[in-house]
């Protein structure tokens, strides 16, 4: 899977911290609990499922109250009855090496122009400290430790460039969970207009429009995504 973002039109951005987390089952937990039986059927028996898993669901969904809720009541009549509790999680592996830029800019590509001098367009570096490489730039740290990489660009005025590129291995069939903070390094007086990021992973774009604030305004965005 590749995975690119590009601003759609002038402004001033810094990217933080990108992660990429997969569908797994390693880190997950689960029971059903206990079997269970009632001698009333006016008493309904309420399942007691344990999971530390995102999301789940009981399977099938016949007589309980709600099937997405860990205990639901079996409103059934007098039977035999069978109940799964399917589960679905994350992965706490993160799948983008040097997400947090702490190694510099290794790692991935770029179609800006990649300097220390951010003053023109289509411009970006890696960096703590963005006003090191704008004048025009507000001093951010970054949304960790306030103190460490982050990657600072002026955006191009030209839509299709690329200010980051990466291709990550995935599996066909499993959800991914994409995540990137991002934030304006301007200063308040000149923050005042919409900044358009666009997201490409396997040939399809994931559209953020957001107004971006002050520095210390930091913004985390989040896709489910389908590969």
């Amino acid at each position: 899977m590749n995975w690119f973002k590009s601003l759609a039109f002038f402004g001033f951005c810094c990217f933080l911290t990108a992660n990429l987390l997969a569908q797994g089952c390693l880190d997950i937990e689960a029971k059903a609990g206990p079997d269970l039986f009632t001698c009333d059927p006016s008493m309904p028996v309420q399942l007691q499922g344990e999971t530390n898993a995102d999301e789940y669901e009981w399977t099938p969904s016949t007589y309980l109250s709600n099937p997405k809720v860990l205990d639901p009541f079996v409103n059934a009549p007098p039977g035999k009855y069978k109940y799964t509790l399917k589960t679905k999680g994350l992965s706490s592996t993160n799948l983008i090496t040097n997400g947090d830029f702490e190694s510099g800019f290794a790692g991935f590509s770029t179609s800006y122009s990649y300097t220390t001098n951010l003053q023109p367009e289509g411009t970006c570096y890696v960096g703590p400290d963005p006003s090191a490489f704008h004048p025009g730039f507000e001093q951010c740290g970054d949304h960790t430790t306030g103190g460490g990489n982050q990657l600072v660009v002026n955006a191009s005025i030209n839509s299709g460039l690329n200010f980051l590129c990466k291709s990550v291995p995935v599996t066909a069939g499993k959800m991914y969970l994409f995540t990137f903070f991002c934030k304006m390094s301007l200063p308040p007086i000149l923050v005042s207009s919409v900044l358009r990021l666009m997201v490409l992973v396997s040939g399809r774009y994931l559209q953020v429009a957001l107004v971006l604030g002050l520095c210390l305004n930091i913004v985390s965005l989040q896709n489910r995504v389908l590969h």
